[in-house]
This record gives C-alpha cells, sequence and structure tokens, in this order.
C-alpha cells in the first residue's frame, strides 16, 4: 500500500463507491445528476479533493453514488434497511457497524450546487433532517434565533401557520427576517453570498461547516436585518441590547451547536440513508 492509499484509508471517507452508468458520457441519461457532477464525481483528482476535504469529520462515512433509472425514483427520502435498499434500488449494500452509509441518488435541489465537497455534506443533511437528534439541533438554533429576535431587534417570532391573514403574514415575515439573520451570523461562503434561500437551508450549511472544517463559526448579529428599500421591512437593533451578543457569546453558541451535532451525526452509525 503507498501513502496516497494509506492516507485515503484513515480518512473518514471509507467506501466511494460509484454505481449505475458512470462509465457513459454526459450525453447520456443523467439519472438525477447534473453535467457538473458527472465531471466532479469521475474526475480523480476531484474525488482527493473530496477525501481531504472531509478529514476533519469526527465519524466515518461510506458514500454510493448511484446513476440509475431506479435511483432517480427516490429523492431525499432518509433512513432505510439494507432490505430496502435491495427491493428498490435493487442494490446490496450492508452498512458496516462503525459507518454512517449514505446512498446519493442524485443532485436535485433549488440550491444547484455541484457535488463538491461542501456540497455533499449539505445535501446528507437533507437525507437526515427528520432523524430525533437532528430535529433537536434545529430547535436549538431556532431557539437562539427566537431569543436574537426578542432581545436585539423587539421582534416578536411566529412560526406556526395560523388561521388569519395577521397571523400568516407574520410568520412569512419571520421567515424573512430568519434568512436576513442567518445571512448576518453565518460565516459561510452562502452566507457571505447572501444566497442561503430558507432559514431550513442554514441547517444544512451549518451542518456542512461542522463536517467539513470540524467547528461551528459565527458572527455577532448586524446592527440591521434586511432592507427598507421599495417599501420592504428592516429590523434596527437596540445597541445596547446587540452588545450581548458580541463574539464570546456567539463562541459559545457555535460550541453548543457542535455538541448537538455532535449527539446528532454520532447517533448515526450503523444507519442508511438515502438522499
Amino acid at each position: 500500500m503507498n501513502f496516497k492509499e494509506w492516507l485515503l484509508q484513515e480518512m473518514p471517507i471509507g467506501n466511494f463507491g460509484m454505481i449505475g452508468a458512470w462509465d457513459k458520457g454526459p450525453d447520456k441519461k443523467r439519472y438525477g445528476y447534473k453535467s457538473d457532477d458527472i465531471r466532479l464525481l469521475t474526475n480523480p483528482v476531484a474525488v482527493d479533493k473530496i477525501h481531504k476535504k472531509w478529514s476533519n469529520t469526527k465519524e466515518t462515512f461510506d458514500f454510493y453514488f448511484v446513476r440509475t433509472p431506479e435511483g432517480k425514483k427516490y429523492l431525499e427520502y432518509g433512513e432505510v434497511t439494507p432490505e430496502w435498499v435491495k427491493k428498490n434500488l435493487m442494490l446490496d449494500i450492508t452498512p458496516r457497524p462503525d459507518t454512517i452509509t449514505v446512498i446519493f441518488t442524485n443532485n436535485i435541489g433549488q440550491e444547484r450546487i455541484p457535488m463538491t465537497a461542501w456540497a455533499i455534506a449539505h445535501r446528507f443533511g437533507h437525507a437526515i433532517k427528520n432523524m430525533p437528534h437532528f430535529k433537536d439541533f434545529e430547535r436549538e438554533v431556532q431557539s437562539y434565533f427566537n431569543t436574537i429576535f426578542r432581545s436585539a431587534y423587539n421582534f416578536e417570532p411566529r412560526r406556526a401557520y395560523g388561521y388569519s391573514d395577521q397571523d400568516n403574514r407574520r410568520r412569512q415575515d419571520t421567515e424573512t427576517m430568519s434568512r436576513h439573520l442567518a445571512h448576518g451570523i453565518g460565516t459561510m461562503k452562502s452566507a457571505r453570498d447572501r444566497k442561503i434561500v430558507n432559514s431550513n437551508e442554514f441547517l444544512y450549511e451549518l451542518l456542512a461547516q461542522y463536517l467539513i472544517t470540524g467547528h461551528i463559526k459565527l458572527n455577532t448579529p448586524p446592527p440591521k436585518l434586511g432592507s427598507s428599500a421599495f417599501g420592504r421591512r428592516a429590523l434596527h437593533a437596540n445597541p445596547d441590547e446587540l452588545e450581548q451578543w458580541d463574539d464570546y457569546s456567539m463562541a459559545g453558541i457555535a460550541e453548543t451547536l457542535e455538541q448537538y451535532l455532535d449527539a446528532a451525526v454520532g447517533s448515526l452509525v450503523n444507519k442508511v440513508f438515502v438522499m
């Protein structure tokens, strides 16, 4: 075994299996993948880069990229059994007891990001979104958002659907401001470029940051959320209240969220997920 083979074996990605029509050109049926995905996943240099980018991940993963007519039928399916995989995907994949197994059947989504190391981590979030520990993480993020809204911006969030137009407008307003807050406190590229489309996507971006870098990093909340241009609403923070959300406080929040993701990802070992 040469050094490169040893290095890849020691990294958190164990198997990186390509199943289906990957040997065919991009002019053939894509079965849920775009041309950029196909070029990336069949390029040895790009695959090596994916392995290296995942080197900070605490658990071991087995990835299978399936490009078949059977696979295309299933999108963000979530946890499955080996028996389900055999029956529906016509594949015999048995999870290793110390590994998280993820079967990617497509890269279809509103983000339209090619299958880079980061995109793989983000898409993995879609596959585990209903797992109990990940729901705990989601609630914790939402709780911090609500607290920041109330204390710093004097804004009362409403997330549940209501019976009146006013209730639903408040819910929509909360989602809009949550997206602005995600852009403000997020440190990943999607936040800096203001391309996080909704608050759920921010959860998957935090997971990707955790998996790829080993940590979560948050900015302090901005003095203003949104823009008043063209009749839109903006929230202005109380400077005195905003002071409590300093770098130290946000670092503490980030550390807490990392602990939630430690539990969430750790609970997925010896399970199989279809994305």
